[in-house]
This record gives C-alpha cells, sequence and structure tokens, in this order.
C-alpha cells in the first residue's frame, strides 16, 4: 500500500516512513545514553589519573582518564598536566571529578 501511495504522489507513506526513522532514532539515542551512563557508573570513586585536554564550558576544564574517557573537572588547571582525579559522578556523556593532592616522592 506504501508503495502505490508513494506512486502516486502522495506523501502518507513518506510521512509513515519518517516517523519510523525518527523514533527509531529516540531509541538508539536513549539506549546509547544508558549505556554511557552505565559504562561511566564503573569509574565512580575511582581514583584515577588524568591528563587535562582542553578548557570546558563555564569555566570547567576537560580532561581524559588512561581509558580515553572525558572527565569534566570545576578547577582552573593548565592544559597537558598529568594529575591525579578522583571521580565522583557519572553522567551519560561523560564523568565528573576532582583533582586530588599530588602524592610525594
Amino acid at each position: 500500500m506504501r508503495e502505490a501511495l508513494a506512486e502516486h504522489g502522495h506523501g502518507i507513506a513518506r510521512r509513515e516512513e519518517d516517523a519510523d526513522a525518527m523514533s527509531s532514532s529516540r531509541r538508539v539515542a536513549r539506549l546509547r545514553f544508558e549505556l554511557g551512563r552505565t559504562i561511566h557508573e564503573r569509574f565512580v570513586g575511582r581514583e584515577c589519573e588524568i591528563l587535562t585536554t582542553e578548557p570546558g564550558k563555564d569555566d570547567t576544564m576537560l580532561a581524559r582518564t588512561r581509558e580515553y574517557q572525558p572527565v569534566v573537572l570545576r578547577e582552573d588547571l593548565p592544559i597537558g598536566e598529568f594529575l591525579r582525579a578522583r571521580i565522583d559522578t557519572a553522567r551519560p556523556a561523560d564523568l565528573m571529578g576532582q583533582t586530588l593532592p599530588s602524592r610525594g616522592p
């Protein structure tokens, strides 16, 4: 039926296909965020080495763990520094953490 409608210039079949695609896209996005949060939750409470990589939004600094997970820090830090951090929060797209005092020799 969709093919017949499409052949006759009716947009009904196209709109149904677009709605199906949007619904699928929303499901995929929801799964991606759920999976991201699940993966990131295993880092909460962990202390890890991070590398500061770039300034973030609203006076934050972005860093990466050794596993290349993104960490948002609410601190003013220089880029390119290896630091220790504790991960406090897991979000779907990143982690939130704070730096720890450096270990002495």
